[in-house]
């Protein structure tokens, strides 16, 4: 690559591709965040169990 090449080409990117993307993090997100509070609700219960 010349080091005096200033000209640079556009990146393009599918907007499907990044809704696709943007759905799939979130639902990751939502399954992970329902894995802590399943777990936090086991820990609150087990504290007032006394166990």
């Amino acid at each position: 690559m010349n080091p005096n090449d200033t000209a640079t080409t556009e990146l393009t990117v599918d907007e499907r591709f990044v809704d696709d993307w943007i759905r799939f993090g979130l639902s990751e997100l939502e399954a992970y965040l329902g894995k802590h509070a399943r777990f936090d609700a086991y820990c609150r219960r087990r504290d007032v169990d006394g166990v």
